[in-house]
Formats: C-alpha cells, structure tokens, sequence
C-alpha cells in the first residue's frame, strides 16, 4: 500500500505518538496532521471544490450563451417586422431588440453578426421566425402568457405542453386576465430629476400608468398603450432620461398569491420555460 520509505514515516509517527501522555493534547493534534492519509483527504476535497466551481462557471455559461441566442433572434424578428430597416430610429422594433442587447451587455462582434444575419449578408442561413403566444394554467392557479419565437410551430406548441402537462397542468385560455401594453423602464439618466419629477415627465408623455418607482435604484416602470410606445420612449429619452428597457407585455389585471406548497413547482414551471429555446418572455400574474 505504502512505498518502503513511507512505511518508514508512517510507523515512526505511530511510535511518536504512542509515547504522548494525556497532558500533551497540543503535540497529539499536530502529529496527527501529519498523518498522509489526512493529507490524501486535503487534496481531494479541494478537488472537489473546484470541480464544483468548474460546474457552476459552466452553466452560467451555457444559460448566458443561450440568452444571447435568444436576443440574436429577437433582433432579426424585429429587423423583418419593420421592413428590413435596419435603423433603430426608423425601426422601433429593432431599438427595442437593441435595446435589450445592451442591458444583457450582448458582445459587440455578436451584434454585428446578428444585424448580418437579419440584413440577410451573413455566412449563416436566414431564419424564418414567426411570433406565437401560447397561454397556460400554472400550478396554484397562476395564469400564464408565453411568448415565443419559432421557425415551428407545432414543435414549440408541444415543448410548451409538455412543460405544463408535466406539472399536472394545462394549455387553457387566460389572456382574459391579461392586457398588452407598452412597457418603459426609465432612470434619471443625465437629466437630473427626482423621482417625483420623473414622475410628472412620465404624466407629460402620456403614460396610463406608473407601476413601480424603485427608490434603491432610481427608476421607474410605467405602461402605455402599444401604439404609443415608441412615442412614450422618445419623449422620455428626450428629457434625458436614460431608457433601461421597453417593450411590448402581458400585464395581469389582478395578482393571485401561491400557496407555499406550490412554489416550488411553479418555479420549475418557469424555469423550464424559460429554458426553451424558442421562449422570448413568460408572463404571469404571481404576486
């Protein structure tokens, strides 16, 4: 098991520490990390450890690799919706995508190469992406509205049930407890202002309504009718405002609370969702 010349070292510790009285407490603890087979079991767990470190590096890797997959497709979606513009000032479809590149902090030779690809000058072949909403039942009764982006239909339509069909729930109407609108996030940007007169600039654009005011943070989400999300954004950025997000959504009418013991498989619910390939966004209304 032993080399001659560890066999050597181990017995001589053995005898060392036989001779140790009981007064001797310090001595006995420091013989004994000396013991080789306490050092095997250092090294190992430090083995371990970064075994653990190299696995959780890889899935944040994998789920970021994933997300700038998604926002690529958002981007060439959004270039065919407006006409092939590929200028966000003329395209708000694409500002929006751009928009979320730059919050995501989406590489640059990335962007390039998907503005390529929705330009149709990319080495890749050009992907026909058509939106769909599909609307499910969650558990706890959260009602759910999911977007997607999909060259098949009948492929994501089956990912999505299968998501909800696995937790013992069902595709079934709800987008009568949702309304779609425009929404902005918004900070203060260079401008200046207090939150109460972010507030009053938001008023002046013609917002429906302010949804949250994050004081930790310094901003502000309102919603607006579609139509006039691109106006609403304008006017905002105009004021020198720095705009963080905006979008079209899904916004529930009324929140519903889960019951504890539901939590946990409305959270795998949401995270197998998100984890589609095809999946944009997941709306719901959890409170």
């Amino acid at each position: 098991m032993f080399s001659p010349a560890c066999s050597k070292v181990f017995r001589g510790c053995l005898l060392q520490q036989a001779r140790l009285t009981p007064s001797q407490p310090a001595q006995r603890l420091r013989l004994s990390n000396f013991d080789p087979l306490c050092h095997s079991q250092v090294r190992f767990a430090g083995h371990n450890k970064w075994s653990k470190i190299k696995r959780l590096k890889g899935a944040n890797d994998a789920q970021r690799a994933k997300q700038m997959s998604k926002i690529t497709r958002q981007i060439i979606s959004a270039v065919k919706a407006g006409n092939n513009e590929t200028d966000p000032s003329h395209n708000p479809y694409l500002a929006a995508a751009l928009q979320l590149a730059k919050t995501h902090q989406m590489p640059k030779a990335t962007l390039d190469t998907a503005l390529k690809k929705a330009s149709g000058f990319g080495t890749g072949s050009e992907e026909d992406l058509t939106p769909s909403v599909y609307e499910g039942m969650g558990p706890g009764g959260v009602a759910c509205v999911v977007e997607a982006l999909t060259d098949n239909k009948n492929r994501t339509f089956a990912e999505v049930r299968h998501a909800f069909t696995k937790r013992e729930c069902s595709i079934t109407p709800v987008m009568y407890m949702f309304r779609k609108c425009g929404r902005v996030i918004f900070s203060a940007g260079n401008s200046g202002h207090s939150l109460s007169e972010m507030e009053d600039s938001a008023i002046d654009a013609n917002v429906e309504d302010i949804a949250t005011i994050d004081e930790e943070d310094g901003t502000m989400e309102v919603y607006c009718a579609v139509k006039d999300l691109w106006a609403v954004t304008k006017a905002l950025g105009a004021r020198g405002y720095e705009i963080k997000e905006f979008e079209t959504a899904y916004v529930a009418e009324e929140k519903v609370s889960v019951a504890p013991e539901e939590m946990e498989a409305f959270g795998g619910l949401l995270e197998h969702l998100e984890g589609l390939d095809d999946v944009i966004r997941v709306h719901h209304n959890a409170a």
